[in-house]
């Protein structure tokens, strides 16, 4: 009679600590990666959860072997899909709908999901920062898409709200987000308008704009509408404003590139001499 009350409560303790033991052994074979035998003993384990925290914590350590271990991000998707409805508070539910987008946009070059699940980012914006982010994401699928004028209609309102509201959040975004605009520009051909955002950006946050090369940008764009010497005059500027040397090379590159179309122009040395 012992024996068997022993041998119960034995049966009885395994079935209690089943699925924490068979999550901590499917961790543990993650971190030697081993991630097959890992997302198999984690797909046990999330049919063993008997509470939605202990389906939770199983669905994320899929998540985490299929997209940044083994690279299925069909396998990720679903297991994200699966912890939606799970979802306890609004920053989880953004949480999740980031990581969905993040795949398809980076992974996947599906614009389409990118968009849907970038825009639930927007509607609950429990983060600023992570709002911003996809907002700017969103303007870049439209970009991908060819989509220029939607894509400058998202980042027009974007960089307006954070200016009239006297609270940019992040300059690194404000500058991204000028880059972007001026891209969409370039897309339709308008390389006139495309200087402005560039030059606004510059003129905010000289110190980030440089950072991110935006002078190259703005050179190509001034050289694109035949403003030459403008092109030249931002290129030696930013050569005079940096401090990377290896980036110096780069930009003394360019300017010798200006320097000689701007001879070949007329009335340049090497160009066809204007009539009087």
């Amino acid at each position: 009679m012992k024996f068997f009350y022993f041998a119960l409560l034995g049966f009885f303790l395994t079935s209690c600590s089943s699925f924490e033991a068979t999550i901590d052994k499917a961790s543990n074979l993650s971190s030697n990666n081993k991630d097959k035998q890992a997302l198999i003993l984690t797909m046990r384990a999330i049919n063993k959860a008997k509470t939605t925290e202990q389906k939770t914590i199983a669905l994320n350590l899929a998540v985490d072997i299929c997209e940044r271990k083994l690279k299925d991000f069909n396998c990720a998707i679903n297991s994200l899909n699966e912890l939606l409805p799970l979802a306890t508070s609004r920053q989880q539910i953004e949480s999740y709908h980031f990581k969905l987008a993040e795949i398809y946009f980076i992974h996947l070059q599906d614009y389409e999901n990118a968009l849907t699940h970038f825009s639930e980012v927007v509607e609950t914006c429990a983060d600023p920062m992570l709002c911003i982010d996809s907002k700017v994401r969103i303007s870049r699928s439209y970009y991908y898409k060819r989509e220029y004028q939607q894509a400058i209609n998202e980042i027009e309102s974007l960089n307006k709200e954070q200016k009239d509201n006297n609270k940019i959040l992040n300059k690194a975004k404000f500058v991204e987000a000028s880059i972007l605009h001026s891209q969409a520009l370039m897309g339709l051909l308008n390389y006139a308008g495309a200087v402005v955002p560039l030059t606004e950006a510059i003129e905010t946050f000289p110190e980030e704009a440089n950072k991110q090369q935006v002078p190259i940008l703005l050179s190509v764009a001034f050289r694109e509408n035949n403003e030459y010497q403008k092109a030249l005059d931002a290129l030696v500027k930013y050569k005079n404003e940096n401090t990377d040397p290896v980036a110096a090379v780069f930009i003394e590159s360019q300017i010798e590139k200006m320097r000689k179309r701007l001879d070949l122009q007329p009335g340049g040395p090497t160009g066809t001499k204007r009539r009087r």
